[in-house]
């Protein structure tokens, strides 16, 4: 009589499509069902968590999107955006207004439910930025856990695009001021100019100050942006500085030199930031042989100044304010425009990398690359500097727009019809002057954010239905992209809508589709582990997110759920709850803590005291019938009315929620027979022999459409009284099956207990011609 042992499962649930592909070596290592666990890298496949209730979400009848923000280890959030409002959940609950903590802290949003999935962000200490590819890009501030700030970022300097090459002028009404009329010369403006920047640059008739060294005296001031030079003659006594006005009007010497009569000065510098620049003399003893004096002169003979643009007149005019004093009235050809606007576009994505913002890919520039200044996030002024601003553009045969960027030790780029890498040089970063752009891949990707896990780059692929990791691979010096979804391309059915990454204890993927279904992935590539489960709930997931929990527990897993109830009058209403996998599973299977386990969804602790009969508190399953745990003892399924529910007998601790199923099938298998394969053949499962770990509960069948019978027992070592312990270790199943095309044997939980399987050994007979 022949037996297998399956001894593992983490090559996860895969297609029906490779069903026959018996000869695949992931095969044996994967399972035809696996419903509501994730496998483990080690091989078992193990019952997932409950979903614990945290809370409805503002308004039920429109959708949410959780964005996770992690500050530290310790100190985290995850963010609620609703239809043009955030709220914010820390510590496992809801952060309260200040002063008022019936009212849950709420700051206004741009972001509308259309908006809310195409967002994208990076996040650097407390601050984070946002791109929806409409909207202006936003910077969201932490300052402190119960005061937030969501605003239109407020650039030092925009990007800009290429110098006007036309010969449309521009002039502006006054030099300085708000409220004054931009006129051009040409129909130049558009309504969807408004809130972007132009700059406009006039020739100064003197590129130079000068200031004679003879006495004590303070040079005239000139406005420098770019390289400059400092030059001295004659003989001169005394001490010079070179002086700089900062944001306050206060002047600051940014250079000193000394003379006695010995020496002149012939230095070159740069400005990054238009300044003020002015000399500072103090004579020491009034010598020399001729009138000695300094010079301060510009490299660039312009003057540059900026303005934005706040109300729309005509295709000519438009109103601004001055951001940056221009030097002139006069109507003058050498302007530029703002890259980002309504009329532009505004960036797509966003990433932090090499200790600067990337922003990419606008309607009008959807292949443009912007970085900021080196540790200056909101300065994209440009220059030839190492640490300056810049922007690259991919050479692509195609205009596919940029739609995620990551950062690992280059800057990887994925568009909708291929995937790039940009970089430096071996000794420099990314710059205005030294950069490397190669196409990798002809993927193309779907306007989701890429995933970083661990060590690998994840990306959906255009259509949404597979998942790529964009791997470096040494053999052919540059990156692949392999389907992590080969083996299941069934999974992503729907289209994947969003992704979060959870490391602890386990590295896996937690992906939302279309269609409201919530997927793992465990994902571990040194150990080749790529393994997909689906997590099945009494509703549709519509978000999730992932943070870090508390010492000793598991990543907390957030989601959003839409769930269904009927009210008090009869009527089917529909509810989005806040709910979170619990965290403390393992402590409290460790800690052998059946009374607090979740192994229901939309579930709720509540602790009774003194025992009690009677739970309330449960408006958010009304007229569902729940499953309910009672001081760790399994109770008869009950209905809830007016939130309330009433136990056969009183206990202190209750956890109810809706029930869901664990499901595990493993593969089919094959033995040698003298005339060949035993495909085809009759097959009757007689036994099999099941290894748990930490388990109680569990029903079985020798295929799913059969009658299921339980797996573990009360045993006589248990008083009546007392709870039933967790098992860990061989059941021998006896099976009623009949024959079959196969082996079909079929592992099931329906109890609100943990369910947790190392391998399945079962013993067959295979006959016919």
């Amino acid at each position: 009589m022949p037996r297998r042992l399956i001894a593992a499962f983490n090559a996860g649930e895969i297609s029906p499509l490779l069903d026959a592909r018996l000869d695949i070596e992931k095969y044996q290592n994967a399972a035809r069902i696996m419903e509501n666990c994730v496998p483990k890298i080690y091989g078992g496949a193990f019952g997932r968590a409950g979903l614990e209730w945290m809370g409805p979400v503002k308004d039920h009848g429109k959708k949410v999107r959780l964005i996770e923000f992690i500050f530290s280890a310790t100190t985290n959030f995850v963010l609620e955006f609703g239809h043009l409002y955030v709220r914010f959940w820390s510590n496992g609950v809801q952060v309260p207004t200040p002063g008022n903590p019936a009212v849950p802290l709420e700051i206004a949003s741009p972001y509308t439910e259309e908006d809310l999935f195409s967002i994208q962000y990076a996040q650097a200490n407390d601050v984070m930025y946002l791109v929806d590819g409409h909207q202006p890009a936003q910077k969201l501030t932490r300052l402190a856990d119960d005061s937030w700030t969501l605003t239109t970022v407020p650039w030092k300097y925009p990007a800009l695009l290429v110098e006007n090459v036309t010969a449309t002028t521009l002039a502006c009404s006054a030099t300085t001021g708000t409220g004054l009329t931009l006129t051009a010369s040409t129909a130049l403006f558009n309504a969807g100019h408004v809130g972007g920047y132009f700059q406009i640059a006039h020739r100064r008739s003197g590129a130079f100050t000068e200031l004679a060294l003879t006495a004590t005296a303070t040079g005239s001031e000139i406005r420098i942006l770019g390289k400059y030079d400092v030059f001295t003659y004659g003989t001169w006594n005394g001490t010079l500085n070179l002086e700089r006005k900062n944001e306050l009007g206060v002047w600051e010497v940014v250079r000193t030199w000394s003379s006695k009569n010995d020496r002149n000065v012939q230095v070159s510098g740069e400005q990054l930031d238009e300044a003020a620049l002015r000399f500072n003399y103090t004579e020491t003893a009034a010598e020399g042989s001729s009138p000695p004096r300094a010079v301060l002169e510009a490299a660039d003979s312009r003057i540059y100044g900026l303005v934005k643009v706040t109300g729309y007149t005509s295709a000519t005019q438009v109103t601004v304010d001055v951001v940056q004093t221009l030097h002139a009235t006069t109507a003058v050809t050498t302007w530029t425009e703002g890259a980002w606007s309504d009329y532009q576009g505004h960036p797509r994505t966003v990433a932090i990398h090499e200790q600067r913002v990337i922003f990419a890919g606008t309607d009008k520039q959807p292949l443009t690359i912007w970085g900021s200044l080196l540790g200056d996030f909101e300065n994209f002024r440009r220059s030839t500097l190492a640490d300056g601003a810049f922007a690259h553009v991919l050479g692509s045969s195609r205009g596919n727009s940029i739609v995620w960027l990551a950062s690992m030790s280059e800057l990887l780029v994925g568009t909708q019809g291929d995937e790039w890498v940009v970089r430096g040089s071996d000794e420099f970063p990314i710059s205005a002057t030294t950069v490397s752009i190669k196409r990798q891949s002809g993927y193309g990707s779907a306007y989701i954010g890429a995933l970083i896990c661990n060590d690998a780059v994840m990306f959906v692929q255009r259509g949404r239905l597979r998942l790529r990791e964009f791997v470096y691979q040494f053999e052919r010096d540059g990156y692949t992209a392999p389907d992590l979804t080969l083996l299941a391309e069934h999974i992503t059915a729907g289209g994947v809508v969003q992704m979060a990454f959870a490391t602890n204890p386990d590295p896996v993927v937690w992906v939302v589709t279309g269609t409201g279904q919530l997927l793992s992935m465990t994902f571990e590539r040194d150990q080749s582990v790529v393994g997909w489960s689906r997590h099945i709930t009494d509703g549709q997931v519509e978000s999730v997110a992932v943070i870090y929990s508390a010492p000793g527990q598991a990543d907390e897993i957030w989601a959003v759920v839409r769930r269904h109830i009927v009210d008090a009058s009869g009527v089917a209403q529909t509810r989005r709850y806040i709910e979170r996998l619990d965290p403390a599973k393992w402590s409290k299977i460790e800690a052998g803590d059946m009374a607090h386990m979740i192994y229901v969804d939309a579930a709720k602790v509540i602790t009774l005291d003194p025992p009690a009969s009677v739970v309330t508190g449960l408006e958010h399953l009304e007229r569902r019938n729940v499953t309910v745990l009672a001081d760790g003892r399994v109770h008869p399924i009950r209905t809830v009315n007016d939130g309330t529910l009433y136990l056969e007998r009183p206990a202190s601790t209750v956890v109810v929620g809706l029930p869901y199923t664990v499901r595990l099938q493993p593969t089919k298998t094959d033995v040698p027979l003298p005339d060949g394969s035993a495909q085809g053949r009759k097959w009757k499962t007689n036994r099999a022999t099941v290894r748990l770990h930490k388990t109680l509960g569990g029903e079985y069948a020798d295929a799913p459409d059969r009658e299921f019978y339980e797996m573990i027992n009360r045993t006589v070592d248990t008083p009546l009284n007392a709870q039933q312990p967790l098992y860990s270790g061989d059941r021998e199943l006896l099976m009623k099956s009949t024959h079959r095309g196969g082996l079909d044997i079929t592992l099931r939980q329906r109890l609100p207990l943990p369910f947790h399987v190392l391998a399945v050994v079962p013993e067959f007979d295979v006959s016919g011609a």
